[in-house]
């Protein structure tokens, strides 16, 4: 018996040995750096609030202690050589108060990596000097309450690949050097109150893959630049003040996987035939905006975006799932839906669509919402009477519709 046990008794001394070596051997952080993370701790309290149950409440700084290595500590990475501090993760941490220009936080001139999101500053300004962090890659202040402008000072963080400052209070305009960042390739600056227009050209954003603007006050036309940018997967403008037509570069965005330009006051028309060189595009949201009609090569202008007798064109979208069409003034049926089997989603509500016929969606067997509603009157009809069964489909909406006789489609969904 005592035998058998040799070998376990064996690997748990080899663990514990491993443990406590690399223990040992880890840097240990200098001491003005383990001072600026104490005093800057020091200077917030701990309250929880309701947001907190997005992330989940972590430890934050209980590990934190006086005359310990920092580089221990829960939400710090040092660098494995010199011990700098060089990674900082306070997000969720129920943490609050300000964060004043001397705050001992910029003291630490190594940092590569900032998360302070989903903690609650109480609405101080964003401090300018968190642009003398030269060294940041990444600055995730979101769900921070801040208020104020964009600190012009963040266009000298040259090395920045990912900037959050979504869900907060900031106003004012965007700072241009933002747009002129090198290397970034997330910029999310979603629901605050930014103002004004869009710069009319940048000289960086080449390597972008994510732009979020949605939800703010931004005005004026939408720049060609902006549907320029090589490496762009998702951008987001909707719920702004854009206006004017969509640019002709648009179509160009060939990995682009997620449009969303809904609730803006766009117009002009918008080229059918060209949808189909968006093959990697998922999710498309033109909902709730001016535009007049629809046209394609064959010079037909589908006026009130009837999208209809496209010419046999083929507008297959092999990878859209979500389509959000609301809101657009549409008087018939989008004839392309039909050819987009991979469709989950198809909102359609509050336009002038009188009649559906079921054949439309022989192919959307992955359909599980269908939004009709507040088109009326509204009929269904299956003129070859094809068997449609949508075996996915968990929400069909058709409120306000004015149906007078429900049709067999209905009746078997």
């Amino acid at each position: 018996m005592k035998a058998s046990l040799m070998p376990s008794y064996f690997v748990l001394f080899f663990l514990f040995f491993a443990y406590n070596s690399s223990a040992q051997t880890k840097p240990s952080c200098p001491r003005d750096q383990s001072v600026a993370l104490i005093q800057f701790n020091d200077s917030f309290s701990v309250q929880c609030s309701d947001s907190v149950w997005m992330c989940g409440v972590r430890n934050g700084t209980m590990s934190w202690k006086k005359g310990t290595n920092c580089c221990l500590w829960d939400g710090v990475k040092c660098d494995t050589e010199t011990g700098n501090v060089i990674g900082l993760d306070l997000s969720c941490s129920c943490l609050v108060g300000p964060i004043p220009s001397n705050s001992t936080l910029f003291r630490l001139r190594h940092l590569q990596e900032l998360s302070l999101a989903y903690n609650d500053f109480n609405s101080s300004p964003t401090a300018s000097e968190f642009g003398d962090l030269t060294s940041l890659e990444v600055l995730d202040l979101s769900y921070c309450n801040l208020t104020g402008t964009i600190p012009v000072s963040l266009g000298k963080l040259t090395q920045l690949k990912t900037l959050a400052l979504s869900q907060n209070r900031l106003s004012g305009l965007i700072p241009f050097s933002i747009f002129n960042l090198p290397q970034v390739e997330f910029l999310d600056f979603s629901y605050n109150n930014l103002l004004g227009s869009l710069p009319s050209q940048v000289s960086g954003l080449s390597r972008v893959v994510d732009l979020f603007l949605d939800h703010n006050f931004v005005s004026g036309r939408v720049p060609s630049w902006l549907f320029s940018l090589p490496s762009l997967g998702r951008l987001m403008l909707s719920n702004n003040k854009l206006t004017g037509p969509i640019p002709d570069p648009v179509f160009e965005l060939v990995n682009l996987t997620l449009l969303d330009l809904s609730s803006n006051n766009l117009s002009g028309s918008f080229e059918l035939d060209k949808l189909s060189r968006f093959g990697k595009l998922q999710q498309l949201y033109l909902s709730d905006n001016s535009l007049l009609s629809f046209t394609s090569a064959s010079n037909a202008n589908y006026s009130l975006l009837s999208f209809t007798s496209a010419s046999n064109a083929n507008y297959s979208l092999p990878n859209l799932s979500t389509l959000n069409l609301s809101s657009c003034n549409i008087s018939e049926f989008p004839n392309f839906v039909r050819n987009i089997p991979g469709l989950v989603t198809l909102d359609l509500s509050h336009n002038k669509i009188r009649f559906v016929e079921a054949g439309m969606f022989v192919k959307l067997k992955n359909l599980q919402e269908l939004d009709l509603s507040h088109n009326s009157p509204l009929s269904f009809s299956n003129i070859n009477n094809l068997s449609v069964f949508l075996p996915g489909l968990m929400t069909f909406l058709i409120s306000s519709c004015n149906i007078i006789q429900l049709s067999n489609f209905l009746t078997t969904q």
